[in-house]
């Protein structure tokens, strides 16, 4: 998320929150939501018997590295 977005849905949810360590708690929300969802897909994946789900477990593996 951008300052401009955390701004706005605080504001939006009238919370006051002051200094930058809010867009640092933000920013690893963010991530750690992330990482979980992908987490998600990957036991998805792995939970069928498809040609390819190797490939789509890597590819996901590989989006949490950039």
């Amino acid at each position: 998320m951008t300052k401009d977005q955390i701004d706005e849905l605080m504001r939006e949810n009238g919370i006051v929150i002051v200094g930058e360590a809010v867009y640092a708690l933000c920013n690893l929300v963010e991530e750690q939501s992330a990482a979980v969802e992908r987490e998600a897909c990957i036991r998805d994946c792995d939970s069928v018997d498809l040609a390819g789900a190797d490939d789509c477990i890597a590819a996901i593996r590989a989006r949490g590295q950039q």
